[in-house]
């Protein structure tokens, strides 16, 4: 009798826990739920949040939202579904206010583990996106950034936001400059930093994505322009983390876009991150808006590989590879940079000048992969600037590469200022030949009905004959026996200028040009061959 008093007595408290947890858990969804709705309530004059269903399971401390709406004016977005995991009832409990003051910037909040949203879709005038897939994990934020000088309250930003906006709609033809609305601009300047260091994640990746833009095209003439679309598609989309301000890496796979103009497809595009806290600390310390604020800011390199399509004209284009050097932001200039083309593969028959087309076809040239880089150094203070890894390249016919020094007539020039006044320091260039040689002599041999090393004694003899001018300078005639040389037996060609001081480039390049002995003795021009 008694084993069953406590029996029974057991069972009613498992009941009475399984009501209190339920109770409990209604409770929170029901606070969670009405906090969701109090933030979608914060939103700019003009813009409206609406939701369908939303429940919360307090096992899984997950939230999900349906048929999620953000519209504005001009643009709308929507999500059939949003998923919030792992919900920290710690940053619920702050209501994301971070009233601790005390919160330094490393400090981070945890909000949720997981965010999900599915079937996005943005469309606005002249545009339509959709996102199949959107997940973010690892999502935080930092209350530091919420109470810094330069923070602004949300009904500034709402301020500032309608500014502008109203400025768009009363003139949307006018150009809106910073210096009009320095005010708003700076406010929404300061939102943005808030956003850049209040907002930590992990990794982001997003599926299916397509969208679809209005472009006026313009017509062959260069006048004129009528209605076109771009159409542009990835499969997958990540961006690896997102800390304070600084951008983890970024991979991009399976681009399909259609344009007026034809067709590109690119395999993979690559961005290896940036560091943009320079600005919005700045911003945030309460700093007016300048130029000076960007020093600091960091790019990482970008690169696009497997890019083909065809063109407007039915030919198709094929790019192995582009790559953006990394760069800085220091004084307000870019001190070094650089860009690199390889594999972009042109097909002869599609050559614009039929000349160049027929000349290409003699030679046996069905196609051209060509490669090109410019890599260079700016030191901005010493107005000197190096260039290196420098390079034109066809595949099928050689190579030439430049590196060269030369500095301008004063400090800190600015860099147009710096080249108009350039002085050359040093340089050297290279042609490596491939059969470029070989190709127009059997050109020139075919001709004329001449065998190729008939062909070949010919140039020579003309060169050796022509190039006495040269003679009259010990350089000169090192520059005749290498190039003979290399007609000879094709190979690399180096050419290196050393003047015994430096030689103003544009005077010298753009006034009478001396005899070419005087030429090659002011440049202190060295000539040598190798295999």
């Amino acid at each position: 009798m008694r084993m069953g008093k406590v029996l029974g007595a057991a069972a009613g408290v498992a009941v009475l826990a399984g009501i209190g947890y339920w109770g409990a858990g209604y409770y929170m969804g029901q606070k969670v739920i009405r906090e969701l709705d109090a933030a979608l309530a914060q939103v700019p004059e003009g813009v409206k949040v609406t939701r369908g269903s939303a429940t919360f399971s307090l096992a899984t401390q997950t939230l999900h939202v349906e048929n999620l709406v953000i519209a504005g004016a001009n643009l709308r977005g929507e999500a059939a579904a949003l998923d919030i995991q792992g919900l920290s009832m710690r940053a619920l409990a702050s209501g994301l206010r971070a009233d601790d003051t005390t919160a330094t910037e490393q400090d981070v909040v945890p909000v949720a583990s997981h965010i999900t949203l599915r079937d996005i879709k943005v469309s606005g005038e002249g545009v339509e996106e959709t996102i199949a897939l959107s997940e973010m994990d690892q999502i935080g934020f930092r209350p530091w950034a919420l109470h810094q000088p330069g923070t602004p309250t949300l009904d500034q930003v709402k301020a500032a936001f309608a500014a502008v906006s109203d400025r768009l709609a009363t003139a949307p033809q006018a150009p809106l400059l910073p210096l009009e609305m320095s005010g708003p601009f700076q406010i929404l300047a300061q939102a943005m930093a808030v956003g850049l260091l209040v907002v930590d994640y992990g990794d982001i990746t997003q599926t299916g994505i397509s969208a679809r833009l209005k472009v006026p095209v313009v017509g062959p003439t260069g006048v004129g322009a009528s209605p076109g679309q771009v159409v542009a598609g990835y499969d997958r989309v990540v961006l690896k983390g997102f800390h304070a301000g600084v951008y983890g890496p970024m991979e991009m796979t399976g681009l399909t876009e259609t344009l007026p103009q034809g067709v590109v497809k690119v395999a993979q595009s690559t961005w290896a991150g940036g560091d943009l806290r320079a600005p919005a600390h700045a911003l945030l310390r309460g700093e007016p808006l300048s130029e000076a604020m960007f020093n600091g800011v960091s790019v990482g390199s970008f690169s696009i590989n497997g890019l083909s399509g065809q063109g407007p004209n039915g030919q198709p284009l094929q790019l192995g590879s582009m790559t953006l050097d990394p760069i800085v932001v220091a004084d307000g200039h870019i001190p070094a940079g650089g860009l690199t083309l390889q594999g972009l593969v042109i097909d002869t028959a599609g050559l614009g000048d039929p000349q160049t087309g027929a000349l290409a076809k003699a030679m046996g040239l069905t196609k051209l992969t060509m490669g090109m880089a410019l890599h260079y150094k700016w030191d901005v203070k010493g107005s000197a600037v190096t260039l290196e890894r420098t390079s034109v390249k066809v595949d099928e016919l050689g190579e030439l590469t430049l590196d060269a020094q030369f500095h301008g007539t004063a400090s800190n020039q600015d860099l147009t200022t710096l080249l108009q006044s350039a002085q050359l320091d040093q340089a050297r260039l290279s042609y490596v030949d491939h059969t470029l040689v070989d190709r127009l002599l059997r050109f020139n041999a075919s001709q004329q009905g001449k065998t190729v090393d008939a062909a070949r004694d010919q140039v020579v003899a003309t060169l050796q004959a022509n190039g006495q001018v040269l003679a009259a300078s010990p350089r000169g005639e090192a520059l005749l026996k290498a190039v003979v040389a290399l007609v000879r037996k094709p190979g690399t060609l180096t050419l290196d200028a050393k003047p015994a001081a430096p030689v103003p480039l544009v005077p010298f390049f753009t006034s009478a040009m001396p005899a070419p002995a005087v030429v090659i003795d002011t440049l202190g021009l060295d000539a040598t061959t190798a295999p």
